[in-house]
Parts: C-alpha cells; sequence; structure tokens
C-alpha cells in the first residue's frame, strides 16, 4: 500500500501514515465484529439521554449498518481524504492538469 501511494504523487510520511490509518481502521472494525454481542441492538435506547443532544440525534445510527457497510463507508471517508490531500500535495504541473 505505501508503494502505491508512493506511485500516486504521495510524499513518504503521508503514504506511510495513510497506511497506519487503513491498518487501524481494519483492527478496529476487526475488534469490534469480534466483541459483538447480542445487546449491541438495544444500546441506541442507552444514548436517549437529553443531555447529550448530538449522540441523541444520531443514535439510530451507531450501531445500524453491517460491518461491510460501515467498513466500505469508512474507507470511502479515507479515500476521498487521500484524494483531497493528494490535490494539496502534487503541484497541477505534476498531475497532468
Amino acid at each position: 500500500m505505501i508503494q502505491a501511494l508512493l506511485d500516486a504523487g504521495f510524499p513518504p510520511r503521508t503514504a506511510a501514515w495513510a497506511n497506519w490509518t487503513v491498518f487501524y481502521l481494519i483492527l478496529g472494525i476487526t475488534q469490534e465484529q469480534q466483541a459483538e454481542s447480542t445487546e449491541a441492538a438495544g444500546l441506541a435506547a442507552a444514548f436517549d439521554d437529553a443531555e447529550f443532544p448530538a449522540l441523541r440525534a444520531a443514535s439510530a445510527y451507531v450501531t445500524a449498518g453491517t460491518f461491510d457497510e460501515r467498513f466500505e463507508f469508512e474507507l470511502g471517508m479515507q479515500v476521498t481524504a487521500l484524494k483531497a490531500e493528494l490535490g494539496r500535495t502534487v503541484p497541477a504541473s505534476c498531475d497532468g492538469g
């Protein structure tokens, strides 16, 4: 992955740290999946607390979706961020534009 990022034009630090970002995502979602319990569906109700309005507003989505759906979303967000970073990193004269 680091080589692919370097080949795409990312500086070495960004390539290495982006690699860690994806690696940590994979580790985290794997740990979450392995620790899944039958109580997960009831967790949203625990977030129904007026003291935490943002969490209350998003509570239906905290445990929603499958692990695959959430992983694809999270990885997509990272790819979007990397594309934006590449746009800031590579001068227009070097990216064909």
